[in-house]
């Protein structure tokens, strides 16, 4: 098998299942649109859809829990609503030390020198606290893995390449070794 080096690898995608989505009205969710292009995203919810079924919101919870990336579509205006803020509580509480990133996309123009939204602070200090990133802008290059965080090393592991499945069915034994 050819030796590849790094430049010639293909980056690792986050899964779309791994990308969860929750958006607060239908202009922020177009601007999410526009911002996630590069992203396939099988999870999307609205506040509205959390904030009317406890159903809902548990599910939403989990999935928001296992993302690898969590992405806030939002307005500038006023602050997150309490059942929001409840709803994030439940799901940071059950990522225990995994990795991800949140990402705060405020539907606005934006402007040198702006001031962060109230829902910017509460988003940044809970990734904080959650042991996350915060981005406030999707990459436009494909999210990727990074390559020596924790969980890539965790699916490393896991895998078995051709060169380590050659090693184990060669039927050779290694050589002694003298002392």
């Amino acid at each position: 098998m050819p030796n590849r080096n790094a430049s010639q690898m293909k980056p690792e995608l986050i899964e779309p299942s791994r990308v969860f989505v929750l958006y607060e009205n239908a202009a922020a969710r177009e601007h999410a649109l526009r911002a996630t292009r590069d992203l396939a995203i099988a999870h999307w919810w609205s506040f509205a859809r959390l904030a009317g079924s406890p159903r809902a919101a548990e599910d939403a919870s989990s999935k928001a829990a296992t993302a690898d990336m969590v992405v806030f579509a939002i307005t500038p205006a006023g602050d997150l609503p309490g059942e929001i803020k409840l709803w994030i509580e439940t799901w940071i509480s059950r990522r225990s030390e995994r990795e991800g990133v949140i990402v705060g996309l405020v539907s606005r123009r934006e402007s040198p020198g702006e001031i962060a939204c109230l829902k910017e602070i509460y988003l940044r200090h809970t990734a904080h606290r959650a042991g996350m990133d915060y981005l406030s802008h999707v990459q436009r290059s494909p999210a990727m893995i990074l390559p020596d965080s924790l969980d890539s090393c965790k699916e490393r592991e896991r895998r078995i390449s051709s060169v380590l499945d050659d090693i184990l069915h060669s039927g050779l034994t290694p050589p002694a070794v003298r002392l």
